[in-house]
């Protein structure tokens, strides 16, 4: 069975799953490693975490379908990595895990609004 970018069943980072498969990283890559351990151990610990964390399995796949159609995927994760992803990281590296959840919220009302209301 064939997956699409990003629908990783595994590790549900679904775009950040689709950016790292666009810039030919594994499934183990740190980006994702970090970020999943983020998710788990960090957003998935309080309650408005979770909500959160399964408002984004219920929008995140549909983002991601979307984006995957546009003659410019490729530049819209690059975009996305550079702009929300790689700062993410920085914050989680820094213990600003507050912070990585405003930008990556940020991104994802952004892509919602853009894709999928538009």
């Amino acid at each position: 069975m064939m997956t699409l970018p990003g629908a990783s069943k595994k590790g549900f980072c679904f775009i950040t799953t689709a950016v790292c498969e666009r810039q030919d990283k594994p499934d183990d890559c740190y980006e994702l490693m970090t970020l999943r351990a983020y998710r788990d151990e960090y957003l998935m610990s309080t309650e408005d975490g979770r909500a959160l964390v399964d408002e984004y399995y219920d929008i995140a796949p549909g983002i991601v379908q979307i984006i995957n159609m546009q003659k410019d995927a490729d530049e819209i994760y690059e975009e996305l990595y550079k702009n929300c992803l790689a700062p993410c990281i920085s914050c989680i590296e820094a213990g600003e895990e507050e912070q990585c959840r405003e930008l990556y919220t940020r991104m994802v009302r952004g892509l919602q609004k853009k894709y999928l209301y538009s």
